[in-house]
């Protein structure tokens, strides 16, 4: 009975740990699945803008768009929307509307530093006389990013959330020497720095480029992973008090 109880007792702080845990969301791109946790207590503005973002659908055809060898990758500020005729597929940067913004988390609550790993806003304004602010772009950090850290540069890059799987997918984003995933190309004069398929061929088209579909995961999977836990405990215990009858 000490081990039923031992392992109940385990597996109810797992949950508590799981229920107290920052949002998930998965990420799908074009080169294998991501999970992040949230920071929602630590930076509440930012992540209730990134998820605003998302639930209204405005990241929605986001690809990277600029990645650069062990420091960064830089995506939620371009899509591809298809407009119609005449006007065909075009490349677009999202609209940032009235409250689509808020107020840079760099220096608010818990310092969270800018390493591997991490996800982390892109800082908008913070010039003379304008408000440091972030709003859709954000970037995935290939190293220990101590420059973005510095809210003199640039305003300061306030980290939002950590990787907690896909990290072989995390390490085909970033365009090493011998990475079998991707190439950097310079497409335009905005996009230099574009990762795009290594299979891609000339000339490029939109379906080359990297893409990063989002979603939050939802918490029943938390849940359903403590019920089936219960429920092998139980098997467990009525078994053994089978046998010992």
């Amino acid at each position: 009975m000490k081990g039923i109880r031992a392992a109940l007792l385990a597996l109810t702080q797992l949950c508590a740990v799981a229920a107290l845990a920052g949002t998930l969301v998965q990420f799908d791109t074009s080169v294998g699945q991501m999970v992040f946790e949230l920071y929602d207590v630590e930076k509440p503005q930012t992540v209730g803008l990134f998820l605003n973002w998302l639930d209204q659908g405005n990241y929605g055809g986001t690809y990277i768009h600029r990645d650069t060898t062990n420091y960064l990758a830089q995506t939620g500020r371009y899509g591809v929307v298809d407009l119609g005729p005449p006007f065909g597929i075009r490349n677009i940067e999202l609209p940032i509307a009235p409250n689509g913004s808020v107020p840079n988390e760099i220096t608010n609550g818990n310092f969270i530093a800018n390493t591997y790993g991490t996800i982390s806003m892109v800082p908008w304004g913070n010039g003379p006389g304008q408000p440091n602010f972030v709003t859709s772009g954000f970037l995935f950090n290939f190293g220990a990013n101590t420059n973005l850290d510095d809210p003199n540069f640039g305003g300061g890059f306030p980290v939002f959330g950590q990787l907690i799987s896909g990290w072989d997918t995390f390490a085909l984003l970033n365009p090493t020497n011998g990475n079998p995933a991707l190439k950097i190309t310079n497409f335009s004069e905005t996009l230099s720095e574009l990762p795009v398929r290594i299979t891609a061929g000339n000339p490029l088209t939109y379906d080359d480029f990297i893409y990063v579909n989002m979603a939050v995961v939802p918490e029943p999977r938390v849940i359903s992973l403590a019920l089936a836990g219960a429920a092998a405990l139980g098997w467990r215990w009525r078994h053994r008090r089978a046998k010992v009858q």
